[in-house]
Formats: structure tokens, C-alpha cells, sequence
């Protein structure tokens, strides 16, 4: 197997890996849209129905800590990508001068 070859697979996989974490991520915002909403949707009958207070605060918190943790989880794909895409630039440039 040549260079070149070596450099190619390495390039798909790379650019592969992107597309599933990005995938990943549509998959995320959807999850923390919902989680947001649920958050402020507790907080609100928090506020209009006192004799539930107890049971919708416990819904809050933990639609709140799914959410900073959906949120962690982003913030980890959106890196993991960039990292991804600073090895790709390094393959193309790799594959476009031909050096070893």
C-alpha cells in the first residue's frame, strides 16, 4: 500500500467519523430543546399550582441537570469535531503536496 493509499483511507475515515458525530449532535439539540422546554415548563407550575410545588421543583431539577449534561455532551462533540477537522486538513495537505 502506497502513501497516497495510506493517506486516502485515513482522509475517509476522518471525514466519516465527522458525519457521525455531527449526526450525533442533530440528535443533541433535538434532546436539549426538549429538556430546556421542560425546565422552564417546571419552573412555570412551580409558580401557578403551590400544592404540586414539591413534585414539579424535583421535575426541574432534573430536566435542568439532563440539560447541562446534554449540553456537556455538545460541548464535547463540537471539540472532538474540531480536533477531527485539524487532522483532515493535515491529510488533504498531506495528499496535496505528496510529502511523507
Amino acid at each position: 500500500m502506497t502513501n497516497g493509499e495510506v493517506w486516502e483511507i485515513t482522509l475517509q475515515d476522518r471525514k466519516t467519523k465527522t458525519e457521525e458525530i455531527q449526526k450525533e449532535q442533530d440528535g443533541l439539540a433535538r434532546k436539549l430543546s426538549i429538556a430546556w422546554f421542560e425546565e422552564d415548563m417546571y419552573a412555570r407550575l412551580v409558580e401557578r399550582r403551590p400544592k404540586y410545588k414539591e413534585v414539579f421543583e424535583q421535575k426541574r431539577i432534573a430536566s435542568e441537570e439532563l440539560y447541562n449534561q446534554l449540553k456537556e455532551k455538545q460541548n464535547a462533540l463540537a471539540e472532538e469535531i474540531k480536533l477531527i477537522n485539524m487532522e483532515i486538513e493535515y491529510i488533504e495537505e498531506k495528499i496535496r503536496l505528496g510529502t511523507r
